[in-house]
């Protein structure tokens, strides 16, 4: 498969589609996984196994995931090996796609919003998680969780464990620790 286009629009639209549709098995998901890049929104479900994208907000959303466009295209680039191992169940928060409706509940339903700060070198990429369909970045975040990009994607692949990062130094939290337990739980491997 071609590389992931760092396009939003051709990235949730026309790429994802046909790559999840590889690695996607006949279930639905309970709910839709939003995310807003810039100043669009993606709304993606997952039904008899199809991923399905439709433009702007839902309102069973399960988990919100906010960033900038170049955030966006910057995250995708470092996430290619994912998308060339078609890990659909391993790719970020599309897990939440994939839970039952009593754990989508429990992530609709917590109290607050998560703010990823992932560093490479001197760069910050940000990354906002929101649950529900609370309005996305409207308060300010619950927690700040910092981390750096290459333990950001070992967690994505469920290589490296959170609590063994966060002993070792490599995460640093300020906030509700129980906000970022909650809502991060879509990340981690």
């Amino acid at each position: 498969m071609s590389p992931a286009p760092s396009s939003p629009r051709e990235f949730f639209e026309d790429y994802l589609p046909g790559w999840f549709g590889s690695a996607g098995g006949q279930s639905s998901s309970a709910g839709t996984l939003l995310f807003h890049v810039g100043p669009d929104t993606f709304a993606l479900r997952l039904e008899a196994g199809q991923l399905r994208v439709a433009r702007g907000l839902s309102i069973d959303a399960i988990l919100q995931v906010s960033m900038s466009e170049a955030d966006f295209a910057e995250l995708i680039h470092q996430g290619e090996a994912l998308f060339s191992a078609a890990a659909s169940d391993r790719l970020l928060a599309l897990r939440s796609l994939s839970l039952d409706p009593e754990r989508a509940k429990l992530i609709r339903n917590v109290d607050g919003s998560v703010a990823f700060e992932i560093t490479d070198g001197d760069l910050v990429r940000s990354l906002l998680l929101s649950p529900g369909v609370a309005v996305a970045g409207s308060d300010p975040p619950a927690c700040t969780v910092r981390i750096a990009a290459v333990d950001f994607w070992a967690l994505s692949r469920g290589d490296k464990n959170p609590f063994e990062l966060l002993m070792d130094g490599k995460i640093r939290m300020q906030g509700r620790m129980d906000v970022a337990m909650a809502l991060s739980s879509v990340l981690v491997g």
